[in-house]
């Protein structure tokens, strides 16, 4: 089995919330980031022009407290961090059979990069304590986690 640890959006964008989960959630994936061999961390990075997403914004950076081991950078239009990127292709030529999922957000990109992973073949692992998302209108970003970690073990392996 030959890993990779894909680092989902852990952008500005996504950090400016006052939540101190923030802070807590990017320590997490800091500290997760260093048990792998360097390249084995690949660091997804949503773009989207016209938003804060956009890549002439400074919100579109990677977080100023994320841990950049190397310069393996997927760029994404979309929520999958497979659909129309080279991810696949990379992961192929590495001989990579098991993608580890961290990151933001549970309900998009993490669900759709889970799911297009499994599908492509691939062994999926979800970092619980390393996904994260926020509360909405209507609900909590407590249930919200529960309600697609509930849907990943479809997907892959919760650990």
């Amino acid at each position: 089995m030959k890993q990779a640890l894909l680092v989902i959006d852990i952008q500005e964008a996504l950090c400016l919330s006052q939540d101190e989960s923030v802070s807590q959630t990017i320590a997490s994936i800091n500290d997760l980031i260093s048990t792998y061999p360097k390249e084995h961390v690949y660091y997804i990075r949503h773009l989207e022009i016209g938003s804060e997403f956009d890549p002439n914004e400074p919100t579109s950076q990677f977080h100023h407290a994320l841990t950049l081991v190397n310069n393996q950078v997927i760029i994404k239009y979309h929520h999958s961090a497979f659909y129309e990127t080279s991810l696949h292709e990379i992961l192929q030529h590495q001989n990579i059979d098991t993608i580890d999922i961290c990151g933001y957000q549970i309900e998009y990109c993490v669900d759709a990069t889970i799911k297009t992973g499994h599908f492509l073949g691939y062994k999926v692992r979800i970092h619980l304590d390393h996904i994260h998302t926020f509360n909405s209108s209507t609900l909590s970003k407590q249930d919200i986690k529960h309600h697609y970690v509930n849907q990943f073990t479809l997907y892959g392996d919760i650990i």
